[in-house]
C-alpha cells in the first residue's frame, strides 16, 4: 500500500535527495536513467506515492511487446 506523505514539503526534498543519490550510483556503473515514464515512476516511489514492485511492473508492462 502507497506511504501517505505527512509533510509534502520535506518529503519532496527527501525524494529528491534520494533520486540524486540513485542517479549517481547510476552514474557510476556507467548507466543513465532517460525514459521520461521510468523518470516519473521513480519520483512516484521516492515520494511514496506507490511502491518500486508497483513501479516494476508498470514499466515491465510498458515494454511488453505484446500491446
Amino acid at each position: 500500500m502507497p506511504t501517505v506523505l505527512k509533510n509534502p514539503a520535506t518529503s519532496r526534498k527527501c525524494a529528491q535527495d534520494a533520486l540524486a543519490v540513485a542517479d549517481a550510483g547510476l552514474a557510476l556503473a556507467g548507466h543513465r536513467v532517460t525514459d521520461p515514464y521510468a523518470r516519473r515512476l521513480a519520483q512516484k516511489v521516492a515520494e511514496g506515492h506507490m511502491s518500486a514492485d508497483e513501479a516494476i511492473c508498470l514499466i515491465v508492462s510498458a515494454d511488453s511487446p505484446h500491446q
